[in-house]
Formats: C-alpha cells, structure tokens, sequence
C-alpha cells in the first residue's frame, strides 16, 4: 500500500482530535448522568457525536486503499458511532436506565480501543 508523504502526520493529527472529542463526551456523560432527557445535554452530545464522526470519515479517507485490518478498524468505529448513536436516544427517552449509560460508556472505551489499533 502506498502513502503518501504526510499520512502519518495527518493520521496523528486525527486520532488525536477524536481521543479529545471522546474526552469530551466522556465528561459529558459523567457530569450529566441522570440528565439525558435535558435538551442541553443530548443536543452537546449529539455535537460532539457529529464531530468524532466526522473524523472517522476522515481517517477513513487517509486510507485509499485500506487493507483488511484498516477497514475492519473504520467499520468498528462507524458501527460504536451509530451504537452510540442509538444509546444517546434511549438515554434521552429513558435517562435513569443504568444499562443505557453502562452501554453509553462501554461504546465510549470501544471507539478508543479501535483509535488505538488503527
């Protein structure tokens, strides 16, 4: 597979900006459990969840021709992207559920293990 020059850089650069995004809604998770059903809280995490998106589809372009590791890795992280997704949507009707925010954050720790093995 070819590179081009600046990749590795750009690459880093990302992974970097999506570990401060995940950062980010981890916080928000934490300082708003319970509060799910908020408008403030769920229209920050939706943002938030817009952002970390956005850079997979970055990354995922970095990688013209991605090998089969590389495209599992994106396809896991869409995948934690649209579970999180739905996660933020229960937590929004049903705020006070344990399993929707246990599920919230282990979607949270999976988008950073996959950063991690890309």
């Amino acid at each position: 597979m070819q590179q081009k020059a600046s990749q590795p850089s750009d690459e880093n650069a990302i992974k970097k900006e999506l570990q401060e995004a995940l950062e980010q809604i981890d916080v928000l998770q934490k300082q708003s459990l319970n509060l799910f059903d908020k408008p403030k809280v769920y229209h920050r995490a939706f943002q938030i969840l817009d952002a970390i998106d956005a850079k997979i589809h970055d990354l995922n372009h970095l990688f013209p021709e991605p090998n089969s590791e590389e495209n599992r890795a994106i396809q896991d992280l869409f995948f934690s992207v649209k579970e999180m997704r739905e996660t933020i949507e229960d937590l929004k009707s049903n705020s006070h559920k344990l399993e929707f925010q246990q599920k919230f954050i282990e979607s949270i720790n999976r988008i950073k293990d996959d950063i991690n093995n890309l």
